[in-house]
C-alpha cells in the first residue's frame, strides 16, 4: 500500500465499512427473522420502550447494519495499519 493516496486509503476503510454494514444488516435480517426471541429477550419493553411494541426484523437489521459498520471500519484500519507497516521503506 506504498504509495497509495490519501483518497485511496479513505476508499479502501470506506470499501470495508460498507462491506460490513451489508453482512451485519443481512446477519440482523437473519436472526430478526428466525430467531425473533433473542431480540425480545434482550429488550423488554419497559418505561424506555413506552410499552410500545417494536419489530424484532427491523431492530436486528438496525443493529446488524450499525455493527456491520464499524467492524468494517476498525477492520480495514487495521489492514491499512499492518499493511503500512509491513511495506515501510527499510533504511540500508
Amino acid at each position: 500500500m506504498i504509495g497509495m493516496s490519501t483518497a485511496k486509503m479513505v476508499g479502501f476503510v470506506g470499501a470495508f465499512a460498507g462491506v460490513g454494514a451489508f453482512v451485519g444488516g443481512l446477519l440482523g435480517f437473519g436472526l430478526g427473522l428466525f430467531a425473533p426471541d433473542l431480540y425480545r429477550a434482550w429488550f423488554r419493553p419497559g418505561p424506555y420502550l413506552e410499552d410500545k411494541p417494536y419489530d424484532p426484523l427491523q431492530l436486528g437489521i438496525g443493529l446488524g447494519i450499525i455493527q456491520g459498520l464499524v467492524a468494517g471500519f476498525v477492520l480495514g484500519c487495521v489492514v491499512l495499519i499492518v499493511s503500512a507497516i509491513r511495506n515501510k521503506p527499510t533504511s540500508s
